[in-house]
């Protein structure tokens, strides 16, 4: 289970990161503010696997991807924000992030954007 309501108007959401042979998996916590308008605290890293988790969480509370108005970043690593770039196709949402990060977050997704690219070029 990758959803839990922890309180009535917040949900955690576990998204499975690393995984390290006999140690486990490690997981990004998300939360989930639900009020007048859908808040994501984080979104988790780049990826298919991340987006359905993610996806299927949203449902599984009465909501999809199109229902958050809002990702607020805690900060600008990779695990914590690389799905904003994934979640930016599937909705029309504001990104906040603190201004001293906001340079990383944009690094980044030019970064993804640029392997994505050549990726396509080269495996296809």
């Amino acid at each position: 289970m990758h959803c839990k309501k922890i309180l009535p108007h917040l949900a955690l959401i576990r998204i499975p990161y690393l995984a390290f042979e006999g140690k486990g998996t490690t997981f990004v916590n998300l939360y989930l503010i639900i009020d007048e308008e859908l808040v994501l605290i984080d979104s988790g890293p780049w990826g298919k696997t991340s987006i359905e988790i993610l996806s299927s969480s949203l449902a599984g509370l009465g909501f999809s991807l199109k229902d958050i108005t809002r990702v607020i970043y805690t900060h600008a690593h990779p695990d914590h924000m690389g799905g904003g770039v994934q979640l930016n196709r599937n909705g029309n949402f504001s990104q906040l992030i603190y201004h001293e990060a906001l340079g990383k977050v944009e690094q980044y997704g030019e970064y993804v954007e640029m392997f994505k690219s050549l990726c396509k070029e080269a495996f296809f």
